[in-house]
């Protein structure tokens, strides 16, 4: 028998059929076109819809009839319904901001060679000095300091002996207190910080880079000491807490640079800012953990003393005037081998060069020294001339408290 093919939409039989079994009702279809609407599917014909392509195709026709052996010679589109239209632009108008909107160009940093003569051609001479930046203290810090010397009292009472289970302190070292066995091995740490930047994840001390965090975690340290820091399971866990990492962001004016940490101590923390240089010296945590920040060389000139710190409960953040408007294409200048340091700051390379400068701030204090005028009382007849201070802002009470 000589099998044919039925050209019928959806086809009961899957569109093979014999001759002799053609009837009037042997084919069940679908008379109408597919319709496809807001990721529904179904057939003109009917008013069936679902979301699935497979049950879509599986939908049951909707009409009986013959099978159907003749091709039809236009193919059958698909309905497709969109609920907002959108109107084709009639590229025949003139281009203007009338028709098309406002133009907007956007340029790209200037290279490094290019504002440098800028900047020169703006200044002949200038000789590169070390300004101390004094911070500025926020009341959310006080809050932060007083949370941390009521946990440092309850870390005082934490038993000094060592015990068994208690884990080393030091980042990467997976090693426990197991008895007086464990003191005879050596400590294979990290010294750096943990580093996630674009999907990678490294320590600063060795960068050696993954995409895998279980990888990162299981990375062996890059440094050896021979004796493990073995700490109460407590206090290990605030440990883990205490950790701090930096950013920086920019205006066309100004290059801000952040470093999140909790618990900055005023007293324990120094900035030092040149034209070109910025050296970051900040203790913070229960434990004092001190760690430093240095750009050996700037991508762009600042005027150091115009720069602003501010020191909150979580973040530390120094706001720099730059010397030129205009855009950085990052912080520190790459071009010249210049690289930034974060880490512990035993570490820390030496980056100001032996002929700057050094400002201890007095200058700084002098602009900032607030002016004591005198003010005439009037009391029973008789002058009196009393001293009188401006009024302090909460900051600036927090400041003289805490710096």
């Amino acid at each position: 028998m000589v099998v044919l093919t039925c050209y019928n939409k959806a086809c009961s039989v899957q569109g093979k059929f014999e001759e002799s079994e053609n009837g009037p009702e042997a084919c069940r279809f679908h008379p109408g076109g597919p319709v496809f609407h807001d990721a529904y599917k179904g057939w003109s014909c009917c008013k069936k819809r679902v979301i699935d392509f497979g049950e879509f195709l599986a939908i049951p026709g909707c009409t009986a009839g013959p099978h159907n052996p003749e091709k039809s010679e236009a193919p059958v589109k698909p309905d497709v319904k969109n609920t907002g239209a959108k109107e084709k632009p009639d590229f025949s108008k003139e281009r203007d901001a009338k028709n098309y909107g406002q133009e907007t160009y956007v340029s790209a940093p200037p290279s490094r060679e290019k504002l440098a003569a800028q900047e020169a051609s703006e200044e002949e001479s200038e000789v590169e000095q070390k300004c101390c930046i004094k911070p500025k203290i926020l009341s959310s810090l006080k809050t932060e300091l007083a949370k941390m010397e009521l946990a440092e009292k309850n870390r005082a009472d934490l038993t000094k002996t060592v015990q068994v289970g208690w884990p080393c302190s030091r980042s990467g070292c997976q090693e426990t207190y197991k008895g007086e066995a464990s003191n005879a091995n050596c400590c294979t740490y990290h010294p750096g910080v943990p580093i996630f930047h674009e999907g990678m994840k490294f320590w600063s001390c060795c960068e050696r880079k993954t995409s895998d965090f279980t990888a990162f975690l299981n990375q062996a340290g890059c440094e050896k000491t021979e004796n493990h820091d073995w700490v109460h399971p407590d206090e290990a866990a605030l440990k883990s807490k205490e950790n701090s990492r930096y950013d920086f962001h920019q205006t066309p004016t100004n290059i801000t640079l952040n470093i999140y940490c909790r618990g900055v101590i005023p007293k324990e923390t120094t900035v030092n800012v040149s034209n070109c240089r910025v050296e970051i010296d900040f203790c913070f945590g229960i434990r004092k953990t001190q760690m430093s920040l240095a750009v050996t060389e700037l991508w762009g000139k600042v005027n150091a003393t115009k720069s602003r710190l501010n020191i909150g409960s979580t973040k530390l953040e120094l706001i720099m005037k730059k010397k030129t408007s205009g855009s950085w294409k990052k912080l520190h200048a790459e071009e010249i081998g210049a690289t930034v340091f974060f880490g512990m700051k035993d570490k820390k390379p030496a980056i100001w060069p032996e002929n700057v400068a050094s400002d201890s701030g007095e200058a700084q204090a002098a602009a900032k020294e607030k002016t004591v005028q005198k003010k005439e009382v009037v009391v029973s007849k008789h002058v009196i001339s009393k001293p009188v201070e401006e009024d302090l802002d909460v900051d600036d009470l927090l400041e003289n408290e805490w710096s």
